[in-house]
């Protein structure tokens, strides 16, 4: 996260019950951060809406 907010970047959310975090960065960031997956196992995702499943 330090590197995220360093590079210009803004958490929004920081999330307790699983290991994560939402954030604003610049393209170039999220890029980095997404390129260290393998290594740290982190996924970087566009927002979008989820559901359970039978729900509307």
């Amino acid at each position: 996260m330090a590197a995220i907010k360093e590079a210009g970047g803004i958490i929004t959310h920081e999330y307790k019950i699983i290991k994560g975090f939402a954030a604003t960065a610049p393209t170039k960031v999220l890029q980095s951060v997404k390129a260290l997956g393998e290594k740290y196992n982190a996924i970087v995702e566009d927002d979008q809406v989820v559901s359970v499943a039978g729900s509307s």
